[in-house]
């Protein structure tokens, strides 16, 4: 009796041991990332594109590196006159674009042959090209002799744009096996350029190591 019930206590330490070294996994992948980001208040919606490397560094601590894109746009200033009676709707549609590169470090609450979950942050570089129009100006006909308004935009603000910012988010994969896994990361980000992006995205990941 006494035997098998050393070789039970023995079971149980050999899978107990098992489980604390599958929570410190040496990993290292690449992961594509795509979903929808809100910029500003929520109201500029669009697409968000990355591709990126992590490895770990240390316990459950690892290094990752992200190059991404957002593309938003929006219905800018409405304008719409009557003309030979006809409606004409003169509204232009405004688009920002950018491109960004991230470095961060992340924590792994779990990290186990199916499951791998945590959080990260760091910091980003980020260009971006917008054709927002900063203020418009709308002169009447009573102003310029014309049989229509005439909408003057003054875009006082640069089309183009660099600027540093922080990232921080939460991701979780599930392991389909050693080598392929798909998930989930939810994040924010914001920069020197007064830019404030949300992030819900899908993923899907290569184990390397």
């Amino acid at each position: 009796m006494k035997k098998y019930i050393y070789q039970f206590i023995t079971l149980l330490s050999i899978t107990y041991s098992g489980s604390v070294i599958s929570q410190t996994l040496v990993n290292k992948g690449i992961s594509i990332t795509v979903g929808n980001s809100n910029n500003g208040s929520g109201d500029i919606k669009g697409p968000i594109f990355s591709v990126e490397y992590f490895s770990s560094l240390k316990s459950n601590w690892f290094f990752l590196g992200n190059i991404g894109a957002t593309i938003h746009s929006e219905k800018g200033f409405p304008i719409s006159f009557i003309y030979n009676n006809q409606n004409i709707d003169a509204t232009i549609y405004e688009t920002t674009a950018g491109m960004q590169a991230m470095a961060q470090i992340g924590y792994s609450f779990i990290n186990n042959p199916k499951h791998f979950c945590g959080i990260r942050s760091g910091i980003l570089v980020r260009y971006q090209s917008s054709s927002s129009t900063s203020v418009v100006y709308t002169l009447f006909p009573a102003e310029t002799n014309l049989p229509f308004p005439v909408y003057v935009f003054d875009k006082i603000n640069p089309q183009k744009t660099y600027s540093v910012g922080l990232s921080g988010q939460i991701f979780y994969t599930y392991k389909l096996n050693k080598k392929l896994g798909i998930g989930f990361l939810g994040g924010f980000q914001f920069d020197s350029n007064g830019d404030n992006i949300s992030q819900l995205s899908l993923s899907v990941t290569r184990f390397l190591k």
